[in-house]
């Protein structure tokens, strides 16, 4: 592999955080429980039902705001795996760009 296609697949990698991030935190903000339903509980209640391993905060939310409130989480927790997955693809990119420089530098002439 030659250092111009290193640099390219550095850079795809880079790019495709952005693109992907975008449309992902706009899926997110969509499933966000209308502020009416927000105010009707405590600011406790609110927060915990956005924690991804609680569920304590069912018992205190009405019927119908529960499924509004979980599909926030769901997608909150989807998230948060999104943001795992694309911080290995920017230490991904990283590390390409940085064996292309070692491979310049080893086949440099001085």
């Amino acid at each position: 592999m030659n250092s111009e296609n290193l640099i390219l697949l550095a850079n795809i990698l880079l790019v495709t955080f952005v693109v992907l991030l975008i449309p992902m935190i706009v899926w997110v903000h969509k499933a966000k429980p209308p502020r009416h339903a927000l105010k009707k509980y405590p600011w406790r209640i609110v927060y915990m039902s956005r924690l991804p391993f609680t569920t304590a905060w069912k018992k205190a939310v009405a019927a119908g705001d529960v499924v509004l409130f979980e599909k926030y989480q769901a997608r909150l927790n989807a998230f948060l795996i999104f943001l795992l997955v694309i911080s290995h693809l920017i230490s991904a990119a990283f590390y390409v760009n940085e064996v292309r420089m070692y491979l310049e530098c080893m086949t440099s002439k001085f």
